[in-house]
């Protein structure tokens, strides 16, 4: 195991660097949880299969009334979010539809996710 040694100039910067970082990660989180917030309502949709009826996830667009499948918001997000991964968008819409992020000032996800 090599050491390096850093001045405290150094360590300040790499101090801030790291703050940085967090908040960054936050504001992206809030970015995309305030937008499905507007624009989106998680419902719960009802399907027939072989004479019974079952609830299936599904969101509702808030623009017409449609409804649509978490995949088929997942889609929509990562071309509006090119620069997100997938494992970072999908863990946002499982816990935004579960409620998390409802009326929180602090937003973070139930698992840690690179947003890259």
């Amino acid at each position: 195991m090599k050491r390096i040694k850093i001045t405290e100039k150094q360590k300040e910067i790499l101090a801030k660097m790291e703050l940085n970082e967090s908040r960054d990660y936050e504001m992206i989180l809030k970015r995309v949880v305030d937008d499905l917030n507007l624009n989106y309502t998680p419902i719960a949709g009802t399907y027939r299969k072989g004479g019974e009826y079952f609830e299936k996830p599904m969101i509702k667009i808030e623009a017409d009334g449609d409804m649509i499948t978490p995949k088929e918001l997942l889609v929509y997000l990562r071309y509006k979010n090119k620069n997100l991964s997938d494992a970072f968008l999908k863990q946002i819409i499982l816990d935004w539809a579960n409620g998390r992020f409802s009326g929180k000032k602090e937003y973070s996800l139930s698992k840690n996710v690179s947003i890259n």
